[in-house]
């Protein structure tokens, strides 16, 4: 089934937090898939990757992102909100990046958001991913120069997700 606006079978927070992903990541079409990823995940087969979202909180999911990007041979990026994103539960990203002929497992990443793009930062140590049109992109250099600014990042991202899983301005 192809999406031309977004509508998705999982919860009512998923959906939002996969909309603004969806913002992110602009394309128009996306199609359903499953591989034992949450309901509501989607396809962008443009940028070669699958996005889905779970209010669970504990990675359940990480042995079906590694097997979806096995089969279709594209990246995963599950986002794990909990049921109040960034207000009272953190939102973790997960991401598989597929290599070739191997997956790279990124777990428990944070959404940055500066200077007109997006990344997916580590919540400890690892490796920056850059959230573009075409993809995920694994970089070796972040966005950010100092632990300020990407304190500041951390935050402005949290700031949107509240705005587009609560539906009305909060801060």
């Amino acid at each position: 089934m192809n999406y031309t606006e977004p509508h998705y079978e999982g919860s009512r927070t998923s959906s939002s937090v996969l909309r603004h992903t969806l913002k992110i990541l602009p394309h128009p079409m996306g199609r359903a898939v499953a591989y034992g990823l949450p309901a509501g995940s989607i396809r962008l087969s443009q940028a070669g990757l699958i996005l889905a979202a779970t209010p669970c909180t504990y990675p359940l999911f990480r042995e079906a992102m590694e097997r979806a990007a096995m089969k279709t041979g594209c990246d995963v990026l599950l986002a794990r909100h909990g049921l109040h994103p960034e207000v009272l539960d953190p939102v973790l990203w997960d991401a598989v990046i597929w290599s070739g002929d191997q997956t790279i497992m990124l777990p428990d990443l944070i959404l940055y958001s500066g200077n007109g793009d997006h990344w997916l930062v580590p919540s400890r140590k690892g490796a920056h991913v850059r959230m573009a049109a075409d993809g995920l992109h694994i970089e070796a250099e972040p966005d950010f120069v100092t632990w300020q600014e990407r304190c500041d990042g951390v935050c402005r991202a949290a700031k949107e997700i509240i705005k587009a899983t609560r539906g009305t301005e909060v801060l």
